[in-house]
């Protein structure tokens, strides 16, 4: 029987079955898919999660494979101007690295897995399918399959990794509240330097009266590394790679001409959502990342909060493991539950609603709101502290 069962091989899976087989426990781990998915997914890595990232002996490849973004900038379409730039490096005397860093969140799952196929306390299951699970009184039982066909599994304790549709969540009946926006999020990157054209950071919010663009640079597959553009939808991109590069060119003719004619690697259309779930714990179900809270990537929260749940349940399951109470994964629910709606719910929230402003009052307001926090040395660090999820990380842990 093993320790843990992981269903999901996601950065969070991946690095909750490193911190669990390196305090000595045996970890079995799930992936439906066969190869590790590229598409345009989460790229910020926040200076709260870089250290997590030094303390599991990652740092060294996260940096070299990595874009550093010391500054951020809100800028105004309608003026031009550039509103608001944030400066990392206030940070420098209160954590070791005083910067975010773009790194494609594949890329970071590739760091992981050498790593856990040199633990011999893990076993990986690449393209094989969790039905069900069952809870008994001291461990579960997962029915899987793959193409040698059904398998099972024992463990004392299953963590759902397993994203937005999980089945650990489904299978504890538990609610995923919240709501899913109306409009779509389209994402197209393209082989564009907007530094060069447009004097952009490595990260970059824009906003105009009828839209607003995310605009960040990824290390991509090439030493000149690439530019995701991430802009509201009010229908899917064509599934037709013409007919989407069309539209795509529709969209930038307006907004970004300078782009035009540039390379496009990847077309992504996505829902999106702002849930948590009822629970983070049920018996001897847990769940981690995106199994457990969604939110819109305005503020790149979701994958840097779902690292802190998976090294705080890995601490809790280490303990409790060795013998301690199980009231100890009630802690994890009570400190990572709440904190995610305080936190990461509310300020993906907001930063989506300033973005997407049409009020000239309001906007007006938002930007000299911007231009008052850069200029006021506390508010910016107070800004910088909760923007790189320090303040969730330091509050959550004194909850009992």
């Amino acid at each position: 029987m093993w320790d843990v069962a992981v269903i999901g091989a996601g950065p969070v899976g991946m690095f909750t079955t490193l911190a669990l087989a390196r305090q000595g426990w045996r970890v079995a781990l799930f992936e439906s898919y066969r190869q590790v998915p590229t598409e345009n997914r989460a790229a910020t890595i926040h200076s709260s999660t870089l250290s997590l990232l030094d303390q599991a002996g990652l740092i060294d490849d996260v940096l070299a494979q990595g874009l550093r973004a010391d500054l951020f900038q809100w800028r105004d379409f309608v003026s031009g101007e550039v509103v608001a730039e944030y400066d990392f490096g206030l940070l420098r005397d209160e954590c070791a690295y005083p910067f975010a860093v773009q790194l494609e969140q594949h890329k970071l799952v590739n760091l992981i897995r050498p790593r856990l196929d040199r633990e011999p306390r893990v076993r990986y299951f690449g393209a094989t399918t969790v039905e069900r699970f069952t809870e008994h009184a001291d461990r579960v039982v997962l029915d899987a399959r793959n193409d040698d066909g059904p398998l099972q599994c024992e463990a004392r304790y299953v963590i759902g990794c397993d994203g937005a549709r999980s089945l650990v969540r489904k299978s504890l009946g538990i609610e995923f509240e919240g709501y899913t926006f109306q409009e779509k999020f389209g994402v197209v990157t393209v082989k564009h330097d907007f530094a060069e054209s447009m004097g952009f950071q490595v990260r970059n919010y824009l906003s105009d009266v009828d839209c607003w663009f995310g605009i960040f640079k990824v290390p991509g597959d090439s030493p000149e590394g690439v530019w995701r553009t991430t802009y509201p939808l009010q229908q899917d991109l064509p599934t037709e790679r013409e007919a989407a590069l069309a539209e795509v060119a529709r969209v930038y003719r307006r907004y970004l001409p300078c782009a035009l004619g540039a390379t496009v690697t990847q077309v992504n259309t996505y829902n999106v959502h702002q849930r948590v779930a009822a629970r983070f714990r049920q018996g001897r179900g847990l769940l981690a990342g995106d199994s457990a809270h969604v939110n819109n990537p305005l503020g790149g929260l979701g994958l840097n909060s779902g690292i802190h749940d998976a090294v705080n349940l890995a601490e809790k399951l280490d303990a409790v493991l060795g013998g301690a109470s199980d009231a100890l994964l009630d802690r994890y629910e009570r400190q990572r539950r709440g904190p995610a709606i305080q936190y990461v719910q509310a300020q993906s929230i907001h930063n989506k609603k300033v973005m997407e402003e049409r009020s000239p009052q309001a906007r007006a307001a938002d930007q000299q709101a911007m231009r008052a926090t850069v200029a006021d040395r506390d508010a910016h660090l107070n800004y910088l502290r909760r923007a790189s999820l320090w303040t969730m990380l330091n509050d959550s842990l004194r909850i009992q």
